[in-house]
């Protein structure tokens, strides 16, 4: 018989006669001694983690050769580069969600990167509190036939001169950012 211990305790004094490579599973709300069809324990084979467990790993983490890879000593990650240098190294073209807004109202959100403004049709754009979302970046287009639209109430962007500013020029793209406190405008075309 095998004792259970778990930090040199005596685990509810559970005894089992254990073979080797058998993993301890719960499924179902129940918990079993299983031998995986591989041999490879936990490290191999398919399945589901519950959303209750946390996973922590320490090593490097490569998914399909080069797809993507984590690098656990420079705290880096690679897509489709196994040897990242940045902290988010991308090895091929990005992709970035494109909403058009043709009258209405739209609350920019953590799902928005790209909006067009692409008739004369009223609208209104409201910016998220700068605070609650630092580093975020917006490109907005206004290509509204030569319309001029104002930002919702209290959304304000700081623009290349310094200057509190809540529209979006006609035929323009006003690409912002969150600096954590405030929305600054960061391309000047």
């Amino acid at each position: 018989m095998k004792q259970i211990l778990i930090f040199g305790f005596l685990a509810f004094g559970l005894f089992y006669s254990a073979s080797a490579q058998e993993v301890l599973t719960k499924t179902n709300g129940g918990a079993s001694w299983e031998t995986p069809s591989d041999d490879n324990g936990i490290y191999s084979g398919s399945g589901t983690v519950p959303s209750s467990v946390n996973v922590s790993v320490t090593d490097n983490i490569t998914f399909d050769l080069n797809t993507f890879y984590i690098d656990a000593t420079s705290d880096e990650v690679g897509i489709v580069k196994t040897s990242p240098v940045s902290t988010l190294d991308v090895n091929g073209s990005e992709s970035f969600v494109t909403r058009t807004l043709l009258s209405g109202t739209h609350t920019l959100g953590s799902s928005d990167y790209t909006l067009l403004l692409l008739t004369s049709n009223s609208k209104t754009v409201n910016l998220p509190s700068a605070a609650n979302c630092a580093g975020r970046v917006y490109r907005i287009l206004n290509r509204g036939g030569g319309t001029t639209f104002s930002l919702g109430a209290g959304s304000l962007y700081l623009n290349t001169s310094g200057l509190n500013q809540n529209t979006i020029p006609a035929n323009s793209v006003l690409e912002i950012q969150s600096i954590g406190g405030v929305w600054v405008q960061i391309n000047n075309y």
